[in-house]
């Protein structure tokens, strides 16, 4: 009896000693296990959060782009509010002159039509005339760009505006 007794108690600790060991590795492998987990968990989150920041940035290009259009717009709304208080101030110096002789009138009145096209004349004489030297060059480009911006003002700016 002392022989199965201590065959029991032999295997008592043989079993207790396996448990230990096997609790152990299953206890290892548990965390290995959580560990893989917790990575791959780690892995998602990052891509989600690669995901958001893609959509933050994004966003934040459609309102840098949106702010750029509405600058741009307040800009034209500027530009267009400075085009106008100038043709008023324009026509408010012409009208200040008050009462005048009907000669002078005229002559005020023709003084730009006559400017555009002494200059138009002159350009064309210019480059009927003037041969291709360095100095000549520079009197044909000066003549050509008062001339141009005369036609383009007096027939662009002080055009009458078409009615809607």
């Amino acid at each position: 009896m002392w022989m199965i007794a201590g065959t029991r108690r032999g295997g008592d600790m043989l079993e207790m000693l396996f448990s230990a060991l096997f609790g152990g590795a299953t206890g290892l492998i548990g965390t290995v296990i959580g560990k893989v987990f917790g990575w791959l968990e780690l892995r998602e989150k990052r891509k989600n959060m690669v995901i958001e920041q893609a959509h933050e940035l994004a966003l934040f290009d459609r309102q840098a782009s949106l702010r750029r259009s509405e600058m741009e717009n307040e800009a034209a709304i500027a530009d267009t509010a400075a085009w106008q208080a100038g043709r008023v101030e324009s026509y408010r110096h012409d009208m200040a002159a008050g009462e005048t002789y009907k000669w002078v009138a005229s002559i005020i009145r023709l003084t730009r039509p006559v400017l555009t096209l002494l200059l138009i004349g002159l350009t064309a004489y210019v480059f009927i005339r003037v041969g291709d030297l360095g100095i000549q060059a520079d009197i044909t480009a000066q003549i050509v760009y008062l001339a141009s911006m005369a036609v383009a003002w007096w027939f662009g700016d002080r055009a009458p505006q078409q009615r809607r």
